[in-house]
């Protein structure tokens, strides 16, 4: 099962790792109680960036002194003291949404969505022009399940001029609100890349043009589709405070994910210099090694990390996937434990556990590791289908299926998925219906020994 469904993957550990400047907080007293980061053993050039605009915000005591102070405190890896420079900065500037907008951000990355929509409608209004706001508010709605809200606030970001984005993210939305047709029509009016064609095979499924379907799917998997992004001048305006080796590694992790390893590593051994045992610097390092294939110098690295930073479960992760590839099932059981041990909402590490229980046929701690997975991430697909294999093994119909349907409603090209919904279909009778989605593995060209296996079956 590849890991990417379950959006984990090496890379995860260039994004979880707080930047350099790692913040602890002291109190100073003054007129008013006022709390920032002990900026001792701090990049000098953060230092004196940070130090001349605290002063300035102190002296000024402005609105916009202190949300610039909190720019740069964001920018330069001080997250805590920037939210309280930006909820200042509010409350000195009251009708400026730049604020609120920052404050959305930060609290949208922590993961509190909920609090983060009330932050940016205090934005949006101050300022209901300004697009990407919009489009931030339709895809945290669409991550909290309010489906027809966010396909409202993808429209007014597209009335706002945020082009194809915005139409691409409205079709997602169209289509999981079952609007097919509608969907399929917006997304004919936009530049054809791979994330237009996936898109365009799911409403030709759900439109049952099966066939137009299959010609498409070979494109809707080539190309990059990965997390959508656009302009954000508001964003990029805090560019303008970054000067810590924070900055130098995000611009790193910036360059490996473009897939440019090697100017990456030569700007990492820069910083490695003068810090080669910060945790963020080793996990970008680890990652510039996978992708320039240095496989040997990748894991001496990773146990190098693991030795120093035994409780953060990144680099257990890794470890794992690793040991995985080369055959290493007990290494791989051992840092899979020690991961969950240290963090138990990683979907792909209850996945995996529950795979090298079902190669020593221990079904029910299997059964159980899935659905551990599946409390995390409900509708991933190979979790489901391999959850549903147990079920079918145990003829257990009535549950076989409904797991089969969930992986193939979230994977229309899962094949085997689709073999294993017709086979159980058949089991209980549904006789009719599993003709019809055997017909539909059939359609995708694809395991064509299985599904003669199952048609013969089926007779």
């Amino acid at each position: 099962m590849k890991r990417r469904r379950c959006g984990l993957s090496f890379c995860l550990l260039l994004g979880l790792i707080v930047g350099c400047g790692e913040e602890s907080t002291k109190q100073q007293v003054g007129p008013q109680e006022k709390i920032y980061p002990d900026l001792a053993g701090v990049d000098p050039g953060v230092t004196a960036l940070l130090t001349e605009m605290i002063e300035t915000a102190e002296q000024t005591g402005s609105g916009e002194a202190r949300g610039t102070l909190g720019m740069a405190f964001e920018v330069n890896g001080f997250a805590d003291a920037a939210h309280r420079s930006y909820l200042t900065a509010q409350r000195l500037m009251p009708d400026d949404p730049r604020w609120p907008y920052y404050l959305a951000l930060l609290t949208a990355h922590r993961g509190d969505l909920q609090s983060a929509l009330s932050q940016l409608e205090k934005s949006i209004d101050i300022a209901a022009d300004y697009g990407p706001a919009w489009l931030w508010r339709g895809t945290w709605q669409l991550d909290l399940g309010m489906t027809e809200e966010a396909r409202d606030s993808f429209r007014t970001a597209s009335q706002l001029g945020m082009g194809e984005v915005a139409k691409l993210s409205e079709a997602g939305t169209l289509l999981a609100l079952g609007e097919a047709q509608e969907a399929f029509e917006l997304l004919s009016r936009l530049r054809e890349d791979a994330r237009v064609v996936r898109y365009k095979v799911r409403a030709l499924r759900q439109l049952e043009r099966r066939e137009e379907a299959t010609s498409l799917l070979d494109l809707s998997v080539a190309g990059n589709s990965g997390p959508l992004s656009w302009p954000d001048e508001r964003t990029m305006a805090k560019k303008a405070y970054e000067v810590s080796n924070g900055a130098r590694l995000s611009e790193a992790r910036q360059l490996l994910a473009a897939g440019d390893p090697g100017s990456a590593r030569a700007l990492l051994d820069q910083l490695a210099a003068r810090d080669p045992d910060h945790q963020g610097l080793l996990s970008a390092q680890i990652e510039a090694l996978r992708q320039l294939g240095l496989r040997v110098e990748m894991v001496a690295q990773l146990e190098r990390a693991v030795g120093l930073y035994p409780e953060y479960y990144g680099f257990h992760l890794s470890l794992a996937e690793y040991a995985l590839e080369e055959g290493d099932r007990a290494a791989a059981a051992q840092y899979l434990i020690s991961t969950i041990g240290l963090n138990d909402q990683i979907p792909w590490a209850h996945a995996q556990i529950g795979l090298l229980f079902v190669e020593e046929n221990r079904l029910v701690q299997a059964s159980s590791a899935f659905m551990a997975a599946l409390a995390l991430e409900p509708d991933n697909p190979q979790v489901n289908y391999y959850q549903g294999m147990i079920h079918a093994n145990q003829q257990n119909w009535v549950e076989a299926i409904r797991r089969f349907d969930v992986a193939v409603n979230s994977a229309p090209e899962f094949t085997v998925a689709w073999i294993a919904l017709a086979r159980s279909l058949w089991a209980v009778g549904e006789y009719d219906r599993a003709r019809v989605v055997l017909s539909e593995a059939e359609s995708l060209g694809t395991h064509t020994n299985e599904v003669t296996k199952a048609r013969k079956s089926m007779q």
